[in-house]
């Protein structure tokens, strides 16, 4: 017996290294999305989307200073950040009041006022370049229109009033005229149009009959980055830049560069017109970076918010 309790004994101390061992730890997952990058007017910070801390807020990265600040924390879906002209305030959209509305926030963060108080959806909102109107798009009519409304949410007008949905409107440089996708001509896709800041005037700009869509101003006018899907690419869209000057498109960003191209934005030009950030899907991976390229698709960097560097273009 006293044999059997010395092995028992024996065979404790051989196991209880093992059986005070901690368990193993979990895997912290490094990965989370960037997206809607949208360039300062001086070219120096980028707002953009994250869900790096668990809910998709809006972030700023000041590529010179090499920092990121976090900007919304209402615990609700923030999305698709824009500048006003003098870089002082940022509109963004927000459902935090269950509904999309377009809220207005100063460039710290301070201060977010909701500017549209309707059930409907209202989300895609740009600041004209004096800062005095925005222009979205919203359902509020059971269709989507394009809208223009002062910079403190007062005297909301319908520009488009067509069947079809109208949407994703960006100014051009001068003010005078506003980009939008439509499917007013009977397609299922989305074309492009330019209309008059009244609404009149409306020009279809590239006539193709594949979808092109989320389309934004260079900020010399000189050219217009878009969407182009093509329905045997698996609807991964590529990124065209439209020579205003020659009226003739280029490719910029293919299609096989990345797994995804995110085109629910439109491209984010920086003020030289040389450049534009887009967000992406790199092969291999699970979740979304930011990339920056110059016009013609070539010199491109992925970009990281943390540790931006302005020079490094």
């Amino acid at each position: 017996m006293k044999r059997l309790s010395t092995i028992f004994v024996a065979l404790l101390f051989m196991c209880s290294p093992l059986l005070s061992m901690p368990a193993a730890a979990e895997p912290v997952l490094a990965c989370f999305n960037d997206t809607h990058p949208a360039i300062s007017p001086d070219g120096l910070s980028m707002l953009f989307v994250s869900d790096r801390a668990g809910n998709q807020d809006i972030y700023l990265s000041n590529m010179q200073a090499r920092s990121i600040r976090q900007l919304t924390f209402s615990g609700s879906r923030e999305s698709r950040p824009s500048w006003s002209g003098d870089g002082s305030q940022i509109l963004f959209d927000s459902d935090r009041y269950q509904s999309d509305d377009i809220f207005v926030m100063t460039v710290d963060g301070s201060d977010q006022r909701r500017l549209t108080k309707n059930p409907a959806v209202d989300m895609f909102a740009k600041f004209s370049p004096d800062s005095t109107e925005i222009v979205f798009h919203s359902d509020r009519n059971e269709d989507r229109e394009v809208f223009i409304m002062n910079s403190d949410g007062t005297d909301v007008r319908n520009l488009t009033k067509t069947p079809g949905r109208d949407g994703v409107a960006s100014w051009s440089p001068g003010g005078n005229s506003i980009l939008f996708h439509s499917t007013r001509t009977g397609y299922l896709h989305f074309q492009l149009y330019e209309m008059d800041v009244d609404g009149k005037n409306v020009q279809r700009i590239i006539h193709s009959l594949e979808p092109e869509e989320h389309a934004s101003f260079s900020p010399d006018a000189h050219h217009i980055a878009y969407y182009r899907e093509h329905p045997e690419r698996l609807r991964n869209a590529e990124i065209y830049v439209l020579d205003r000057r020659t009226s003739r498109p280029s490719l910029a960003v293919p299609h096989d560069r990345y797994a995804k191209i995110g085109e629910y934005a439109p491209p984010a030009w920086f003020p030289d017109s040389r450049r534009f950030a887009f967000w992406a899907t790199d092969h291999g991976a699970e979740c979304s970076s930011i990339f920056i390229t110059d016009v013609n698709g070539k010199n491109t960097v992925k970009f990281d918010p943390d540790w931006a560097n302005f020079s490094m273009m």
